[in-house]
Order: structure tokens, then C-alpha cells, then sequence
């Protein structure tokens, strides 16, 4: 039986080692950095798409009601390109002939920061849908 001898610090066996562990350390901790900031990207353009959907469902009522001018889609439509989004659906109906209901969309892509535009970004739609009318449609 055979016994190898142990490395020492400075064994030249040993050398190098170190820098190939804080190599593989290093990669692992910049792909978790490069999920998370994907993860924040969708989550703040999922928010994104809930405001923009809220504000062009209220502003699309309120010109079906009257009180705003414009046609109740195109207001919708409007208001949604100004808060970043793209409305997909626009639909008036429901109880009430003012309420209408807004479905928008976000590009997450769009989001994502310290990407050169050279490298094609996920294709990672954000959707809020928002239904808005008058006070007596809360009403139960």
C-alpha cells in the first residue's frame, strides 16, 4: 500500500486551483445577478401593465360617460402608449353600456437593462386586464 503525499501550499500540483474556484464562483454568482435582474424586469413590467391598464380603462369610461372627449378605444389606446403599454383589447359592454373593459401589454425586453441591442431580448409579454363604468357598477 501506497501513500500519496499530501499537497502543501506551493506544491506546484496545487497551484492554479484557487483561481478555477473563484472562476466557477464567480459565473454562478453572475448567472443568480442575471436571473434576478430578469425576474425584477418582469415584475416591474407586470406593475407597469396594471397601472397603464387601470388608467386607460378609468380614462376610456370616462369618455364613454361623457366627461372626457374622444372615443372611449382610442382614449384607451392613447392613455395606455403614454404609461408604456399596448392595449390588445378594448371592449365596451357589460351591465352598463359605459363600462368597458382594457387589456394591455408590456414588453418585459424592453425592460431589461445592460443588454446591446446586437443581442435579441426574450419575447416576455406583461398582460393586465382592467374593467372600468360608472359608480353604480359597484353596486352589489
Amino acid at each position: 500500500m501506497t501513500l500519496r503525499p499530501r499537497l502543501r501550499i506551493g506544491d506546484p500540483l496545487d497551484e492554479g486551483s484557487g483561481t478555477v474556484l473563484a472562476l466557477a464562483l464567480t459565473s454562478v454568482l453572475m448567472v443568480l445577478l442575471g436571473l434576478v435582474h430578469v425576474l425584477g424586469a418582469a415584475h416591474g413590467a407586470a406593475e407597469q401593465a396594471a397601472r397603464a391598464a387601470d388608467l386607460s380603462a378609468v380614462a376610456a369610461a370616462d369618455s364613454a360617460r361623457g366627461i372626457a372627449p374622444g372615443s372611449p378605444c382610442s382614449v384607451a389606446e392613447d392613455t395606455a402608449r403614454r404609461g408604456g403599454a399596448q392595449v390588445v383589447s378594448c371592449e365596451a359592454g357589460g351591465e352598463y353600456d359605459t363600462e368597458l373593459t382594457v387589456e394591455v401589454v408590456v414588453d418585459v425586453g424592453e425592460r431589461i437593462a445592460f443588454v446591446p441591442d446586437a443581442v435579441p431580448a426574450p419575447d416576455l409579454p406583461a398582460r393586465a386586464l382592467s374593467r372600468a363604468g360608472p359608480p353604480e357598477a359597484s353596486d352589489g
